[in-house]
């Protein structure tokens, strides 16, 4: 076994742990969403919901410091070049701490003229965005550093306080939602930051601030496409189709955020570590294996869950949840497609780790103005959701396919040996 084989089977314990974390923090938000959609109802929920999009999108105030932390304290650490870790989660944390400042700012003002009835709730959730971009900034030093059992634990803890904290809900409902969020917010702050393997004490110039968020805003957006082409699907039932089309489609959507953990997690706990050997070798070469191994095992994986679900879940749905018969086919002619989405993650973060960040997003930005365009055509001539799954699936697989064929391409040598310097 090589080196890196023999690393990789090392890192398999987190990969695991953190694998059952996720699913268990997955488990315990899905149960506190339904007691809390029957405390609030309709009404309520909703307007919560609405008042969490500031949440949603302020979470991108950082404009792309927390990625280039992600990305480039395991370079540092690759290069032994150690001295330089904490210097450079400082300069971060200045930036942060500027644009957060500008953020609660700014965001107040939009989202108290959004939310005019409750002005005080629209403030609070601005500085609930603002701790959880510290609360992710944390978690991602703790990454780079390979505490992926603290980032576990951190993140069921987090689910189980919301669902401890309920009857303060019920309680008082919408106060009782401010105060639970503010409790978790602020717990969750505090204990990432004591249990972060840096201590971060702002300061660095607007210079070096500006380079940070010119190497992480490119890693950003590929993110943010990202969450787009996983989601455009059901944005354009909803849309086109209407909410009771959008119910029954929901199952696939179930499916599809159960199918994405395993290679999420694979690819976020390997990630540093193809930092590190890029930055100790001076090219990607030498990760070229792993990423292969890791596709491989991520698709034969997929395809066997794929071929389970078929077979499952027909039955389930029909005994469990027969209100939503009418989702089990679309689901199943989505699966292929989720099989090859979820066998993409290692090459998509090969393509991020090699600074080819604007072929990622040119390859995300096609895959999903054709999935936009499919989806669309297929309703306006009055196709059900089955065409939309079929859409969605050829989608997905050819954005697996074509980021696989980049990652073949980055992972020449010949392609990498005038880029070595670069990825310094």
């Amino acid at each position: 076994m090589t080196l890196l084989g023999r690393k990789w089977a090392k890192s398999l314990p987190s990969a695991v742990g953190f694998s059952v974390a996720s699913y268990a923090t997955t488990g315990i938000t899905l149960l506190q969403g339904l007691v809390l959609s029957r405390i609030l109802g309709p009404d309520l929920l909703g307007f919560w919901m609405s008042l969490m999009l500031v949440v949603t999108y302020g979470q991108h105030l950082h404009l792309g410091i927390v990625n280039a932390v992600n990305r480039q304290i395991p370079l540092l650490q690759g290069q032994g070049r150690l001295a330089e870790v904490q210097d450079y989660a400082n300069t971060a944390a200045s930036a942060l701490l500027r644009f957060s400042c500008a953020w609660m700012l700014i965001g107040s003002v939009i989202a108290v003229f959004i939310f005019r009835s409750h002005p005080g709730g629209a403030i609070l959730v601005c500085g609930l965005a603002v701790a959880e971009v510290w609360y992710q900034m944390y978690v991602t030093l703790m990454k780079t550093h390979g505490r992926f059992g603290v980032v576990g634990f951190l993140n069921v803890a987090r689910a189980a306080g919301m669902l401890a904290l309920l009857p303060i809900v019920h309680a008082w409902t919408i106060p009782g939602l401010y105060l639970r969020a503010a409790i978790i917010a602020i717990l969750s702050v505090a204990a990432a930051a004591v249990l972060s393997p840096v201590r971060l004490a702002p300061r660095g110039t607007g210079r070096r601030v500006f380079e940070i968020v010119s190497e992480g805003f490119p890693l950003l957006l590929v993110g943010m496409v990202f969450s787009v082409q996983i989601s455009i699907d059901r944005l354009l039932v909803a849309s086109m189709m209407g909410p009771t089309s959008l119910g029954e489609y929901s199952l696939a959507t179930m499916l599809l955020s159960i199918m994405i953990v395993i290679p999420g997690v694979i690819g976020i706990t390997s990630y540093p570590e193809m930092l590190r050997r890029i930055g100790s070798s001076g090219g990607p070469r030498q990760i070229r294996p792993l990423v292969q191994r890791q596709t491989r095992g991520i698709l034969i994986a997929s395809v066997l869950i794929s071929s389970m679900a078929v077979v499952v879940s027909g039955p389930v749905v029909r005994i469990m949840l027969p209100e939503y018969v009418a989702g089990i086919e679309p689901a199943k002619w989505l699966l292929p497609g989720m099989a090859a989405l979820a066998a993409s993650m290692p090459a998509s973060y090969f393509l991020q780790a090699v600074r080819r960040q604007g072929t990622h997003l040119a390859v995300s930005i096609s895959s999903l103005v054709m999935h936009a365009a499919l989806i669309a055509v297929l309703v306006i001539n009055g196709r059900n959701l089955v065409a939309v799954a079929v859409a969605t699936s050829v989608a997905y697989a050819a954005y697996g396919i074509v980021l696989y064929l980049a990652f073949i391409y980055y992972s020449r040598s010949g392609a990498l040996t005038s880029e070595g310097h670069n990825l310094q």
